[in-house]
């Protein structure tokens, strides 16, 4: 609506307002902010070595511990003798994703330690 040399929306004033600035704040952080999920927000965070005919694999397991958000997507990244391993979140939709972390890597024979999250604590490390 116009009203002189004002431009107004239906929206931002009255009963529609505060749902209006949340969908937009949601929507602003969903497409703009990805939030790495760090080791203490994950519940029951386990991980599990094996190592079968000379290959070491890590299992990663875990729930996140925001109800809101799910994985979107796992990026590990290896330099000199360090693996890190980042889980990107994004809010909860019907597309499949969840809140579950199930991680299986295999560890490159270089690798000596496995660390998690942008803080990249340190999850595994090797002999």
């Amino acid at each position: 609506m116009i009203s002189g040399s004002t431009i107004t929306f239906p929206f931002m004033t009255g009963k529609l307002y505060l749902p209006a600035m949340v969908c937009l704040s949601l929507f602003s952080f969903n497409c703009r902010v990805q939030n790495v999920l760090e080791h203490e927000q994950v519940l029951s965070f386990k991980q599990a070595e094996s190592i079968k005919n000379g290959v070491t694999r890590l299992m990663i397991t875990g729930q996140c511990g925001h109800s809101a958000l799910a994985i979107d997507r796992i990026e590990t990244k290896t330099v000199n003798n360090s693996m890190s391993v980042r889980a990107y979140l994004s809010l909860v939709k019907n597309d499949g994703k969840s809140g579950t972390l199930n991680i299986d890597l295999e560890i490159p024979h270089d690798v000596n330690e496995v660390r998690f999250g942008k803080k990249e604590i340190l999850i595994w490390k090797g002999q």
